[in-house]
């Protein structure tokens, strides 16, 4: 993942390099353990609180805005029925187990991939293919990440239903076969193992080859 995911998490060795701080340092050396427990929590926090209300109001969605401090209405007239603590730990419950479910299922499809330099060159579905994974389908693979296993499909095709990356996912790899695009697809739990990896600094991602590039796909400005 090419993204500057600091201060949180880093799952490149070049976004690690970044960091100066001792203490981001020593927050990075724990990240393995941090990453479901606290990170995704703390990722959760700050889109619902911060990123999702900015959202809203920029892009003037009342209504949405409206939804959103119904909701929290609601979670004040519990608290005040129940208790302040007992409503924000019950909050913070359900809030982690649903981060830690996204996130980690979003990680495994997203880590130990090349990354582009400022100089390179990919077009859509290269893109798609060479910075996402997918996870080997299985009925209860399918069913337990709604889908998204199929990552590759997902980056290709965004505003397909989740279904229709199933029904797409043999002809986007016959594609990619025919024109020497790597389609990586592999078991859950090989993803798990590789993720772990990155996170422990025992490996890192890998880098975009040049061969990946073909000069027929470039555009002149």
């Amino acid at each position: 993942v090419d993204l500057d995911t600091l201060p949180l998490v880093a799952f490149h060795d070049k976004i690690a390099a970044k960091v100066k701080s001792p203490a981001m340092k020593a927050w990075l050396s724990m990240q393995a353990k941090l990453f479901a427990p606290v990170t995704t929590l703390l990722v959760a926090l700050g889109w619902q609180f911060y990123l999702h209300p900015r959202h809203m109001i920029r892009t003037k969605h009342w209504d949405e805005l409206s939804m959103l401090a119904i909701r929290y209405g609601i979670v004040g007239g519990l608290a005040s029925q129940y208790g302040v603590g007992f409503v924000v730990a019950c909050y913070l419950f359900y809030l982690q187990l649903g981060a830690m479910y996204i996130f980690c299922n979003f990680a495994v499809s997203h880590t130990h991939l090349p990354v582009v330099e400022a100089n390179e060159h990919a077009t859509w579905v290269e893109y798609a293919a060479n910075h996402t994974t997918n996870v080997s389908p299985t009925w209860w693979c399918d069913w337990w990440m709604s889908y998204l296993n199929y990552q590759i499909e997902h980056h290709t095709w965004p505003n397909l239903s989740m279904l229709s990356y199933q029904k797409a996912a043999p002809e986007l790899r016959a594609i990619c076969e025919k024109h020497g695009v790597p389609y990586v697809q592999e078991n859950v739990f090989k993803r798990l193992g590789m993720l772990t990896d990155i996170m422990v600094g025992a490996s890192s991602m890998r880098e975009f080859k040049p061969e990946w590039e073909k000069e027929e796909d470039f555009v002149s400005a």
